[in-house]
């Protein structure tokens, strides 16, 4: 799959590898995304719609989103059901004297169950 993603997608393809059994929410604008068997997994608890991207430069993949404002709600709903869940969010600046790189910066926050 890696050929074909997007530089976001390689950087949760990535946290994934790292972490396996974590829940993966990547922000997006002003959304969660949920991205795989992460998706596939979680979807039912949190009643979200199941789809699939594939924009053409993403493989095609199973994933589920709720909106920025609502995550406490959400996260700690996947908390209470016992995931590991980590925040991966990426900052994308442009590189000084081009206009085509960018620098990824990510962060990365676990949240566990008490």
């Amino acid at each position: 799959m890696a050929g074909s993603m997007t530089p976001a997608m390689k950087v949760w393809e990535e946290a994934k590898r790292l972490h396996p059994d974590t829940v993966v929410l990547m922000k997006m604008g002003s959304f969660f995304e949920i991205f795989g068997e992460d998706a596939q997994s979680v979807a039912g608890l949190l009643n979200l719609t199941l789809t699939r991207r594939n924009n053409g430069a993403a493989a095609d993949i199973p994933m589920a989103g709720f909106p920025e404002k609502s995550k406490d709600e959400y996260i700690s709903r996947l908390v209470a059901a016992g995931k590991r869940v980590a925040i991966l969010t990426t900052c994308l600046f442009m590189v000084p004297g081009s206009q085509q790189s960018l620098m990824i910066v990510i962060y990365i926050r676990f949240l566990l169950a008490n």
